[in-house]
């Protein structure tokens, strides 16, 4: 696939992306009202709203190059469906987190999440990204895999890459894997 060629490239193509999932649900709720299959309603509506609160949640990290790069990537990706969760009203930016560090290793993770994934009959892999604010121990990210992945590309792209931030700053990483999961914490992050 062809990169875009500049930021606003990238950001037009976001928004057009976003228009079309969104004009895509609201096509299937109005094909429901419109066949009169009132019973499928509410499972549409909730699926709406889970979206817009996972967008919402993406939106108010306080990091505008990860939130870009996390949209962009749930754009591209074809492999996984990844999922964001913080907890209340998380803003990283009030944290003295390097903020590209953050974003690199991250998005670092999530390339090699998704180069690894495999589709499976079940359906897509799931990836949930936590944000999680310890205020005695610091700030932790985790990656919670559910789903068919491919273990030599993950554990050395994923040891590779968090042994580097570990050099880097100064934290920590635990990566666990069972049959269908994968748990990773990165943690412990220190101020800049």
């Amino acid at each position: 696939m062809e990169k875009p060629s500049n930021e606003m490239d990238q950001w037009i193509r976001l928004m057009d992306y976003q228009r079309h999932e969104w004009m895509n649900d609201l096509q299937v709720l109005f094909g429901y009202v419109r066949l009169k299959k009132f019973d499928k309603l509410p499972d549409v509506v909730e699926k709406l709203k889970h979206k817009a609160s996972q967008e919402s949640k993406m939106t108010k990290l306080g990091v505008p190059e990860l939130v870009k790069e996390l949209l962009l990537f749930r754009m591209n990706c074809q492999t996984l469906d990844l999922f964001v969760e913080s907890e209340g009203q998380l803003n990283i930016s009030g944290l003295m987190i390097d903020a590209a560090s953050l974003t690199r290793t991250i998005m670092t993770a999530l390339e090699c999440f998704g180069a690894a994934a495999r589709m499976a009959e079940e359906g897509k892999p799931q990836l949930q990204l936590q944000f999680v604010d310890k205020p005695e121990e610091g700030f932790e990210i985790r990656f919670q895999y559910s789903g068919d992945y491919h273990l030599p590309t993950l554990h050395d792209g994923l040891g590779d890459s968090l042994r580097v931030f570990e050099s880097e700053r100064g934290g920590y990483f635990k990566l666990d894997y069972r049959d269908v999961s994968v748990d990773v914490v990165v943690g412990a992050l220190s101020a800049v």
